[in-house]
């Protein structure tokens, strides 16, 4: 056999190998990685966020499996197809998070993938535009807010007016600021001195749910005596020993600082316990300047 027909040969069967390997063996249609400085936990409810966001005008996407802050399954409806998306959260370092998203169109894989070959696919223009916009979002988020952990610390010790809320979790700001002036009202009314600035104790997170059970507490001295009051109660709540952080940032998206701490207790082999507690340093309405500057100090309760 001459030379050339040796060569021909040969690469007709890696032209076979690599066909076959493309359009049969290889694992999903598309791939897409992102790398972002921010803990797992963000980068988790970002993609849970950008589901609803897509489904707001139309039912497009669908979670059919989640692993919270490690891996998220969604079908996407574009088109006459049906797309299944793999997201896959890994912690690289202290800092950085990888993504990583397989994306297969289940019913027209040959098809999607040659099309992919020459060029001509409508999967791959749609996915270049969502993940661009997708990842422009989750930067611009994290822009916003930044999380510095302290390590252990105990979480302040106050009695307090309180009241009980249980809702989802990106809806405690809401709630806090409904209740705010509520409460601050009831205190002036009655003569009770503020002491300190006003905190949340989350006595309850549902991680796979998204929903939370918290207490907006009020600082006040304890008396032999309170008004009564059919929702604002009192107690005192207890020092517990915790990882602190403090975040800057909107206080409507201080959770990202459970997301970071969360993380921290992992990494540190730590047991977390129910408990966390924000105490806000700044009032939002007298605040002024960029919310950026504003300051919040977290505690997640530990063993």
């Amino acid at each position: 056999m001459s030379v050339l027909k040796k060569a021909l040969l040969f690469f007709c069967v890696i032209l076979l190998s690599t066909s076959i390997w493309y359009f049969f063996v290889k694992t999903n249609d598309f791939e897409v990685v992102i790398h972002i400085e921010t803990a797992p936990g963000t980068v988790y409810q970002n993609i849970l966020n950008w589901n609803k966001n897509l489904n707001a005008d139309t039912k497009r996407t669908a979670i059919t499996k989640k692993q919270p802050f490690h891996k998220i399954t969604n079908t996407y409806k574009f088109e006459d197809r049906t797309l299944e998306f793999d997201w896959n959260i890994h912690k690289i370092n202290d800092s950085v998070t990888k993504v990583s998203v397989g994306i297969n169109d289940p019913d027209q894989s040959i098809a999607t993938r040659f099309k992919k070959l020459i060029g001509n696919s409508t999967v791959a223009k749609l996915l270049d535009n969502e993940f661009s916009g997708f990842n422009k979002v989750l930067t611009n988020h994290v822009d916003r807010f930044d999380v510095v952990v302290e390590g252990e610390a105990e979480s302040p010790e106050f009695y307090v007016a309180y009241i009980n809320v249980s809702c989802a979790q990106e809806e405690k700001a809401n709630n806090m600021i409904s209740s705010s002036a509520y409460i601050n009202a009831f205190l002036v009314n009655n003569d009770i001195k503020l002491l300190s600035n006003p905190f949340v104790e989350i006595t309850d997170w549902s991680i796979y749910g998204g929903l939370i059970n918290f207490n907006f507490c009020f600082p006040i001295e304890k008396q032999s005596d309170f008004p009564i009051h059919k929702e604002i109660k009192y107690k005192k709540v207890s020092a517990k020993k915790s990882v602190k952080a403090t975040f800057y940032g909107n206080y409507s998206f201080s959770d990202n600082a459970w997301f970071t701490l969360y993380q921290y207790i992992k990494d540190n082999k730590l047991t977390r316990k129910e408990s966390i507690t924000e105490v806000f340093l700044n009032n939002p309405h007298t605040a002024g300047g960029k919310d950026s500057t504003w300051k919040a100090l977290i505690y997640m309760e530990i063993e």
